[in-house]
């Protein structure tokens, strides 16, 4: 039997089930988390449910895109594993992000679609349209073709898609389909044959995802990332009916990622410059945003000239500050690109006025180590966010280095490298001058590397957001008669019944609820930076 070795995000999933599901849909992804992958037999032996429990667990899990199954032959039999996604179980804390972005973005009719999807798990159009005009027929005009005219844009711009056939697989059956299916084209394949074949899958892994997918209720668009240059993108019709009945929706959660980290580069450039930087790198990356992937698979945007940049948003606004004259576009875009540690901007070429691109993984990494920074200082304070900053640019340094160049006593140095080095945060590297490797005849080296910075914060951040909830679990148990009782209908008509004590109790409890809540939204917020971009 397979066991699997538990991560730090195996409590938080267990937890969010049983929030959002209840506790035989948690026993059912907690078997399979612990489990690993099985087939129906085995889970309900680990599980102890019922075969018709463990099924509509499984069912409920499945429609929510959580459990993926494979079939396997085995002999005459076909047998089915099922397996489940921690990372989309962990995605549904962020649902209240999605829905804000939605209304954001697509005004009421977005809200509605998108937190009805989200409900569901996937839904065809024809039951959004019964959600949210239950009586269609006397339903106005207007409002009907702007919930069409809003589900259109999701998906065109690829925040709500179709669920594909391959949807119910993991991604490493997908990936194994894909190889059996380029080794049956070429049976006789090299060695250097086979790594550009699984070069070219992750690539259409990565970013070809989308093709050849309807966008919308009224056409098909295949969709092209260069549609701006390529004009001539296939169209054509399909029947409407047709399209609401038989197609499934989903949610793109890579979409309302990119938006996030796009807001978040704004946000840099506001606190490096003013809100006039800001202003260009949103219009910038307003612009770029649709050739955009996926946060992980985009390392440069395409290019943007000055005379298109130019065009499309009002220069009057632009000014260095209040009390100064107003400043020209060449000079922001010039501030831009010559920002010293993480250029916002990088011109590529002279034609258009210049071309300009944003490059993604460098302002990826300036995100992370802002929020690393930030960490470090909280925890370890003024003098460790200093000796941190310190190794970071100046890369190894000793101990006696570290002091000597942080303004600080070797003593406080030493207790600031170690406490650093326990939490994650700076790493040690021996250099031996002999072979022996003798502690006396060698030199320890401290330096930081980000990413091993972010894997432990990574960690370090899905212990707190445990915490927070079973923290907020406790307060919801410890308060079950106060809450049973203000749930009451006469409670409910009339207030006044309460005792003080009781609404006393009843203000703390909303209160440290609100900041239970606040707490892991800011959580996922920095998870969302750590590990989604």
């Amino acid at each position: 039997m397979r066991v699997v070795t538990p991560t730090a995000s195996t409590p938080i999933v267990s937890l969010i089930l049983g929030e959002h599901f209840g506790s035989t849909v948690e026993c059912v992804g907690s078997t399979l988390l612990a489990r690993g992958r099985q087939p129906f037999g085995p889970l309900v032996s680990a599980s102890g449910l019922t075969p018709k429990q463990l099924r509509e667990g499984l069912f409920i899990l499945m429609q929510h895109g959580i459990v993926t199954y494979t079939e396997a032959s085995e002999g005459l039999r076909v047998i089915v594993h099922y397996s489940i996604s921690p990372l989309a179980v962990l995605l549904r804390d962020r649902f209240p992000l999605y829905i804000s972005i939605a209304r954001s973005r697509f005004g009421p009719q977005g809200f509605a679609i998108v937190s009805e999807i989200l409900k569901q798990g996937k839904c065809n159009f024809t039951h959004l349209i019964n959600t949210h005009f239950p009586d269609f027929s006397t339903a106005p005009q207007h409002e009907t073709e702007a919930f069409e005219d809003a589900f259109n844009s999701l998906c065109e711009q690829q925040f709500v898609m179709r669920v594909a056939e391959d949807d119910s697989l993991t991604a490493v059956d997908r990936r194994l389909a894909e190889e059996v299916a380029e080794h049956a084209k070429n049976p006789h394949m090299t060695a250097n044959e086979k790594l550009k074949m699984k070069k070219s899958l992750d690539a259409r892994r990565h970013g070809v995802e989308y093709e050849d997918m309807p966008t919308g209720m009224k056409r098909k668009v295949v969709w092209q990332y260069d549609e701006v240059e390529n004009k001539a993108a296939k169209m054509h019709e399909e029947d409407e009916k047709d399209m609401a009945n038989k197609f499934y929706w989903r949610i793109n959660p890579s979409r309302f990622h990119i938006h996030t980290r796009n807001e978040g580069i704004c946000n840099l450039a506001e606190a490096r410059i003013n809100s006039s930087a800001k202003a260009i790198m949103k219009q910038i990356l307003g612009l770029v945003e649709p050739s955009m992937k996926h946060c992980k698979a985009d390392e440069v945007t395409s290019a943007v000239t000055l005379t298109q940049l130019a065009s499309n948003m009002d220069l009057s606004e632009l000014t260095f500050h209040p009390s100064t004259t107003r400043a020209g576009l060449t000079d922001y875009m010039t501030l831009l690109t010559q920002e010293e540690e993480f250029p916002l901007l990088s011109k590529e070429d002279e034609r258009g006025g210049g071309q300009y691109v944003v490059n993604l993984l460098r302002l990826n990494d300036a995100l992370q180590q802002a929020l690393v920074l930030n960490y470090v200082q909280e925890r370890h304070g003024l003098v460790g966010a200093r000796i941190w900053r310190l190794l970071k640019t100046k890369g190894m340094l000793g101990e006696k280095e570290v002091g000597k160049l942080a303004l600080v006593s070797n003593k406080v140095a030493r207790e600031t490298l170690f406490a650093l080095m326990n939490s994650g945060m700076i790493f040690l590297q021996d250099v031996p001058k002999t072979v022996d490797h003798a502690p006396s005849r060698t030199t320890f080296l401290f330096y930081v590397s980000l990413p091993k910075c972010v894997e432990a914060l990574v960690h370090e951040t899905y212990k707190m957001i445990a915490n927070v909830k079973l923290r907020r679990l406790k307060e919801y148990n410890a308060n079950g008669a106060l809450i049973e009782k203000i749930q009451r209908t006469d409670i409910q008509a009339d207030e006044s019944l309460l005792t003080d004590g009781e609404r006393m109790g009843l203000d703390r409890f909303n209160g440290m609820i609100d900041k239970l809540r606040v707490s892991e939204l800011r959580l996922d917020q920095a998870l969302l930076i750590l590990r989604d971009y």
